[in-house]
C-alpha cells in the first residue's frame, strides 16, 4: 500500500504522534520533522495557514513530505542527543556552533531533495492531535 492510501486509511483522531521537532515555533510548531507511529511515516512539514482566534494562533495547516526513516536520528544526532527527547513535541533552543548549524543545514537540504511530496494536508494544533486530513489540488 502506497504511504498516502496508508494515510487516508486510518482516520485523523487515530493518528498516533511519536516525535515532532520543530525548527520553527510561534505558539506551536510551524515547520520541522515529524514521527508518526500509526499510520508509520517520517516527514518534513510546513505550514500552509495559521487560525487566528481570540489574539492567539489556533490550528494550523499543514503541508508533509515523506522523508527518510533515519532522518529524526540523524537530526538528533546533531544536537548530540542519543535517545529522542521524551516529550513527544521538541523545540530545540539554545546555541548551535556554525559548523553544527551548517550541518544541520545541509542535512535538511538533504531530506528534502530526497523527499517525497504529499498531496494531503494535515489540520491540527500541535501534530499531536491530527483534526482533519485533507487532499492538495496542487502538487
Amino acid at each position: 500500500m502506497d504511504v498516502l492510501r496508508q494515510m487516508l486509511s486510518v482516520p485523523p483522531r487515530e493518528w498516533r504522534t511519536k516525535q515532532v521537532i520543530s525548527f520553527d515555533w510561534h505558539d506551536g510548531p510551524r515547520s520541522g520533522l515529524g514521527h508518526f507511529l500509526v499510520p508509520d511515516f517520517v516527514c518534513y512539514f510546513e505550514t500552509l495557514a495559521e487560525q487566528w482566534s481570540d489574539g492567539s494562533f489556533g490550528d494550523r495547516i499543514y503541508r508533509l513530505r515523506r522523508i527518510s526513516d533515519t532522518a529524526m536520528s540523524d537530526v538528533l544526532t546533531l544536537y548530540g542527543l542519543t535517545e529522542v527527547p521524551r516529550s513527544p513535541l521538541w523545540a530545540p533552543h539554545g546555541p548551535l556552533s556554525e559548523a553544527q548549524e551548517e550541518e544541520l543545514e545541509r542535512t535538511l537540504d538533504r531530506l528534502l531533495e530526497n523527499s517525497t511530496p504529499l498531496s494531503l494536508l494535515v489540520r491540527s494544533r500541535d501534530l499531536l492531535v491530527i483534526t482533519e486530513l485533507w487532499l492538495s489540488m496542487q502538487s
